[in-house]
């Protein structure tokens, strides 16, 4: 009479779990979010030890968004790679600080396990200011600016690189005394490790106060220049800038072989970048206009 009871129970409730549930979706993450897009990551556990293979996965989510008078929805599948998959990618966040993701497994028997993991963005941008300095060998120059840091997760972590004759390369504003022209990066990421910016932010040439010619060396001539001046040895520069004192990008040449013109600049010190495969190398003309 027990063995007929279980039988008819079976099979009049099939959906019954008499075992617990043992469905995993995996530890709760944060994914950065920055000017480069969104970082991928995988969600969802590693094992299965109840219920009867085979499996199928589906995974639930449900966010919605108020644009004036219209909602737009999103789902599982708006957010990952696959939502059927064990370990999908979670790979957009459009605008969300966090969505919870429901997992749901259903074995051969069609018995249901659930379970819940939460993934959250880390939206960390920065606004840096791209300044260039122009000193003498020797010379100090202070790496300032405004950061302009927005989002993240907890406090931010600092880090100029290279290390070139930096007082304290963990912190801004820092003095800098190079030996050589360098061009400085600020790498700044929060607590979880998620980077709001990693380029070059502020360029440190070094030029000397004499224009004295070495037909060995890089040089400009004449100087001062009136109408044009000319790079000597042309053939291993690749191109050149030229550069007010206040730091201003002014022109930018690539053909040197007729000459540069400064006929549309103003009389006064400039500085001209030679962008050479050693580096560039950084020289002071004087332009002088009748």
């Amino acid at each position: 009479m027990k063995n007929l009871l279980f039988i008819i129970v079976t099979v009049l409730l099939p959906n019954i779990h008499f075992a617990q549930c043992a469905g995993n979706a995996g530890t709760d993450k944060i994914i950065c979010v920055s000017h480069l897009g969104t970082d991928t990551a995988q969600i969802g556990g590693n094992y299965l030890d109840w219920g009867t293979p085979p499996y199928t996965f589906s995974w639930l989510a449900f966010e919605q968004v108020q644009v004036g008078n219209t909602t737009f929805t999103f789902t599982a599948s708006s957010f990952l790679s696959d939502s059927t998959l064990l370990n999908p990618v979670v790979n957009d966040a459009f605008d969300f600080d966090s969505v919870e993701f429901v997992l749901r497994i259903i074995d051969f028997n069609n018995i249901s396990c659930f379970d819940t993991v939460r993934v959250r963005f880390s939206r960390f941008v920065s606004g840096l200011s791209f300044l260039t300095h122009f000193i003498l060998p020797g010379d100090s120059v202070l790496l300032s600016g405004p950061l302009n840091i927005w989002g993240g997760t907890g406090s931010y972590n600092l880090l100029w690189y290279p290390n070139n004759g930096l007082t304290d390369s963990t912190n801004s504003p820092v003095w800098a005394k190079p030996t050589e022209t360098t061009f400085y990066s600020l790498r700044i990421t929060d607590e979880v490790g998620c980077l709001a910016h990693d380029v070059d932010f502020q360029r440190v040439f070094i030029s000397g106060l004499g224009m004295e010619e070495n037909e060995s060396e890089l040089s400009v001539y004449p100087n001062p220049a009136r109408e044009r001046f000319y790079v000597n040895h042309v053939s291993e520069v690749g191109e050149l800038e030229i550069w007010d004192m206040e730091g201003r990008l002014v022109k930018n040449v690539r053909n040197l072989n007729w000459g540069i013109s400064v006929e549309d600049l103003p009389t006064g010190m400039y500085v001209v970048i030679l962008k050479t495969p050693e580096g560039p190398k950084a020289l002071k003309i004087q332009i002088q206009q009748d």
